[in-house]
């Protein structure tokens, strides 16, 4: 699940990393509680771009989950981005045998009926956080 986390990760890396001028460099660093990607940003342009900056790298989550079997971004069919102050939080799940899998819980973030429900929920979390920092 690890390197299938990594692929999902680097690709909003990439994605933001090919947004031009405006972005300097970018990086993409795995850490006790998750991955965070980070794309250092022109500070002039930062308020300009912010919006437009954080979307490619949401849309760049959900081509990479959406391309990917085994991975999903949890809540997906919700809201399964954070807004967070330097940019916004995200969760991945792995899911061994899509047959078996609570889909409630992948796409809505939360099983519908935690009680009784015989399926297979997200045991295999990881955390991702994507920040816009200014460049100096």
């Amino acid at each position: 699940a690890r390197a299938s986390y990594a692929v999902v990760v680097e690709s909003a890396r990439v994605a933001l990393a090919a947004c031009g001028q405006a972005v300097s460099w970018t990086e993409a660093k795995e850490g006790p509680r998750g991955w965070t990607v980070i794309a250092y940003v022109d500070s002039r342009l930062l308020a300009y771009f912010r919006d437009y900056l954080l979307a490619v790298a949401q849309q760049a989550l959900f081509a990479a989950t959406d391309a990917s079997e085994k991975v999903f971004l949890l809540g997906y069919a919700a809201c399964p981005f954070t807004p967070m102050s330097f940019g916004f939080g995200t969760a991945l799940a792995h899911m061994p045998d899509k047959r078996q899998a609570c889909w409630s819980s992948f796409s809505k973030g939360f099983c519908d009926n935690p009680s009784c429900c015989l399926r297979e929920h997200p045991k295999c979390q990881v955390g991702v956080n994507v920040m816009l920092k200014p460049t100096r």
